[in-house]
């Protein structure tokens, strides 16, 4: 059962049970200070935003405990700063009781995906995954346009997975790279891009061309999504779970660098999946990885699964046939050469055609990424 330790909920702790079959809350009012000791002990640490001293505390617990899942406790939907994204790693409603159990299975599903306490806590310690040079260039700029905004929102994989964080209590309703990209002014275009990382080089693993794979992946999926005559607020759901499906290859990439590199090359050495020597090595593969993250920021639950399952979406829970995970898993078997694509998965979803097609208007060329 999990450890929760809420700070500032005040007299609303009967938000928390329908949440008592999953953990054991430690709800603290406004009136007590932060007991450090206490918030570092539990899984999850929450605090409410109508606390004065929540961005403190937030800090605090990040410092010294950086195995604790942080949750802002917001009334206010989405985040309003975005610089104060790095502080926490998931935002909920309180609004919302269901917010709060989501939450909780989420971090649950999560610590299922990754056992190994080092591996939660080098993922946990990501605050922000590395965006592409154009989106650099482009926060640097004045005067912007939205139509700027969504073209590199929709190349830029780190971009989005945080523009989704600061909306995590919305992820139930439809959300498309136009949506996000409206959400901001120029301002605040430069406060979100001000918190994410800006290193362009993790070892030989080329940041630029990650995102690149991840926006013809997107591209792909959205293009699957019409080859099936899917309405067009499907093909973005397919587009916006394509850019992101790979999030996990990063956040490896982030926590240990020279030992991606390596896997990398024996990947390539031996013929064998990446994911799997991934699992090998670190004990954790990217699929796990991107599950986790996708978990625990409270992406959409349709980018969670093209996240944990893309490479074998027979484990995912969804039902055969269309849908995001299958129109991700296409894309990535169509742009990836050294993918086996399983023809029996497609065939079984009466996706077979739908790929023939796709894979003869994909580009000549794949994408590599070391």
């Amino acid at each position: 059962m999990l450890e929760l330790h809420c700070l500032g909920a005040n007299s609303d702790e009967k938000i928390f049970q329908p949440t008592s079959h999953l953990a054991r809350w430690q709800v603290r009012s406004f009136s007590n200070e932060l007991n450090l000791a206490a918030a570092i002990r539990s899984d999850v640490f929450v605090v409410d935003a109508s606390w004065p001293g929540w961005r403190e505390a937030l800090r605090e617990v990040r410092r010294v405990g950086p195995q604790v899942v942080r949750v802002l406790l917001n009334s206010k939907t989405p985040v309003q700063q975005l610089s104060d994204l790095p502080l926490f790693h998931r935002v909920v409603n309180r609004h919302r009781v269901d917010c709060i159990e989501k939450m909780t299975q989420a971090v649950i599903h999560a610590r299922s995906l990754v056992a190994d306490t080092d591996v939660r806590r080098a993922l946990l310690s990501i605050d922000s995954l590395p965006i592409r040079s154009d989106s650099i260039q482009l926060a640097d700029q004045l005067g912007c346009s939205a139509e700027a905004f969504a073209q590199t929102i929709e190349q830029d994989a780190s971009i989005a997975s945080a523009l989704l964080k600061c909306r995590a209590e919305l992820a139930d309703e439809p959300c498309s790279v136009g949506h996000l990209a409206d959400s901001l002014d120029h301002r605040q275009w430069r406060e979100l891009a001000g918190t994410v990382s800006r290193d362009l080089l993790l070892g030989v693993f080329d940041i630029d061309g990650f995102h690149s794979q991840s926006a013809r992946a997107a591209a792909l999926a959205s293009e699957f999504g019409r080859q099936c005559r899917q309405p067009d607020s499907d093909c973005e759901e397919f587009r916006l779970a394509g850019l992101l499906h790979d999030i996990g290859r990063l956040a490896l990439a982030v926590t240990a660098p020279d030992e991606y590199e390596q896997l990398s090359l024996l990947a390539e050495q031996t013929g064998r999946p990446l994911w799997q020597v991934e699992q090998r090595v670190l004990g954790v593969d990217h699929m796990q990885a991107g599950g986790f993250l996708a978990s625990i920021w409270g992406l959409p639950e349709s980018t969670l699964e093209a996240a944990e399952f893309h490479h074998e979406p027979r484990r995912s829970r969804l039902r055969d046939g269309l849908s995001v995970l299958s129109a991700v898993y296409a894309a990535v078997a169509c742009q990836e050469s050294s993918f086996t694509p399983n023809h029996c998965y497609l065939q079984d979803a009466g996706l077979d055609r739908a790929f023939e097609q796709l894979l003869s208007a994909r580009p000549s060329q794949p994408v590599k990424v070391c």
